[in-house]
């Protein structure tokens, strides 16, 4: 599980706020590609390609954790 820290804050996009609040809901990253399909008009490649590079700045920022 993704588990997100908050001790400290990042300027965020509109989208990286939505997903932050995802991974706040302990999801996947499959279920966050999943909702970027869902929700906006891009292939499942690109997708998961966002959605890992965003894990990976939250990771190298100390705001997320693998659990």
């Amino acid at each position: 599980a993704l588990i997100a820290k908050f001790h400290s804050h990042s300027a965020l996009t509109k989208l990286g706020c939505d997903r932050l609040k995802m991974i706040r809901r302990d999801i996947s990253e499959q279920e966050l590609v999943s909702a970027m399909l869902d929700e906006y008009d891009i292939d499942e490649e690109t997708a998961s390609a966002d959605i890992s590079s965003f894990i990976s700045k939250l990771k190298e920022a100390e705001l997320l954790i693998n659990e």
